[in-house]
């Protein structure tokens, strides 16, 4: 059984989560968090489980325009969706992710073909 750890990510809409407020929200899912196997370890856990609060299921998909400026949680009430799952990558913009790899101003040199046109 390997140690795990569950990170909270909230998508569509900027939540600031206080710790008292991750307790919270992992105490809602734990009847679904108690059954993986392993203990819990902040620390150096081998798996992430992610939990992701989906604000913007809804929005985008009623409305004419996908340009619509993502808003404050607050102002939706709560998540359209929470998915569970397993954690396998980070994304190109976390830390050390695809975005600063390839950043034109962490480049020791920048030629023509980086410059637009």
């Amino acid at each position: 059984d390997s140690p795990w750890k569950a990170e909270i990510t909230s998508f569509g809409a900027k939540k600031p989560y206080t710790i008292n407020d991750k307790v919270e929200l992992l105490d809602r899912f734990s009847i679904l968090l108690n059954k993986i196997p392993g203990r819990v370890d902040l620390r150096d856990p081998e798996h992430v489980v992610a939990l992701l609060e989906d604000y913007a299921a809804d929005r985008y998909a009623s409305s004419k325009s996908t340009s619509q400026p993502l808003g404050d949680a607050n102002d939706t009430g709560g998540p359209r969706h929470v998915y569970i799952g397993r954690k396998l990558a980070d994304g190109a913009g976390a830390p050390h992710g695809l975005l600063q790899r390839y950043s034109l101003s962490e480049r020791p040199f920048v030629g023509r073909t980086c410059m637009p046109p």
